[in-house]
């Protein structure tokens, strides 16, 4: 009975310190990442033994060598990290303590269930999209002819189109705790572009940097609104305005820590302004 009351308390302080660290548990861990296991409230009477073994499955990897304790350690912490493998299967995690003298021991043993790693993928869209076409004079036109470069007010007129990065973390849509995604974003024509003036990030969360050609995104969970705005003009050729989400990776912090790449990397979206013709003389 007093071992069968041991080992209940013993199962339990390895489940509450396995199970607290991240959404995806040390109970349910991510196949080809690590974890860490805590077991608490260990006392021995003899130096002993401490072994970790798995059973009724693999975790295709290799389990840890643990050093003995020595006589009357009182409430030890043991730990130890588990490698799960990209074959890892269910099983269950044993830790056994053995009385060197007595050669008596005690054990504790939780189930796992490994699982695949979730999966990101990243989508850009772009706004205006009809046909993916605009007019170089269509926004912000005043009306009666646009001249080329035209200004109001000494200020030139211009246009903007929104690109829209959005991930799709597959099998859940939501983002668990200690998840989050980065990616460069880039403008084909930004700094050099005949008619592009200016690249902004305009909404969206996590830690955005300028990078010289664009932006780079971390930690981020939601969708990413980067703005363009290009001069309003006439007599130019059509232009491919492209805006393309790159390195894309997809992260998990903590216990189980690890990166993913994102499925397809990369992706983008292109919006074709077109000519305009240019009218430079009068109705007589």
């Amino acid at each position: 009975m007093k071992q069968r009351i041991f080992t209940l308390l013993m199962l339990l302080a390895l489940v509450i310190v396995a199970g607290s660290a991240m959404a995806q548990t040390n109970l349910l861990p991510y196949k080809g990442q690590s974890y860490n296991y805590s077991l608490s409230g260990v006392s021995v009477v003899n130096a002993s033994s401490v072994v970790v073994t798995y059973s009724g499955g693999t975790i295709d990897g290799t389990l840890p060598t643990i050093a003995n304790l020595p006589a009357l350690a009182a409430n030890q912490t043991i730990n130890f990290t588990i490698p799960y493998g990209a074959n890892a299967t269910n099983g269950n995690l044993t830790v056994t303590i053995t009385d060197l003298t007595t050669n008596c021991n005690n054990w504790i043993q939780i189930p796992i269930a490994p699982a695949n790693p979730p999966t990101l993928a990243l989508a850009v869209t772009s706004n205006p999209v009809t046909a993916t076409e605009i007019c170089q004079a269509e926004h912000s036109a005043p009306g009666n002819n646009v001249a080329s470069r035209a200004t109001i007010a000494g200020s030139p007129l211009t246009n903007t189109i929104t690109f829209t990065v959005t991930p799709t973390r597959s099998p859940s849509t939501t983002f668990l705790a200690g998840e989050s995604y980065s990616f460069n974003f880039d403008l084909n024509d930004y700094l050099y572009g005949a008619t592009v003036i200016s690249l902004a990030h305009t909404g969206g969360d996590g830690t955005v940097a300028a990078n010289g050609s664009g932006f780079s995104v971390s930690g981020a969970t939601n969708p990413q609104v980067f703005t363009v705005t290009f001069l309003t003009t006439t007599g130019v050729a059509n232009e491919n305005i492209i805006g393309s989400a790159t390195s894309s990776i997809f992260t998990v912090s903590g216990s189980g820590a690890g990166t993913y790449n994102v499925t397809p990397s990369p992706v983008s979206s292109t919006v074709v302004v077109k000519a305009v013709p240019t009218i430079s003389g009068t109705i007589n």
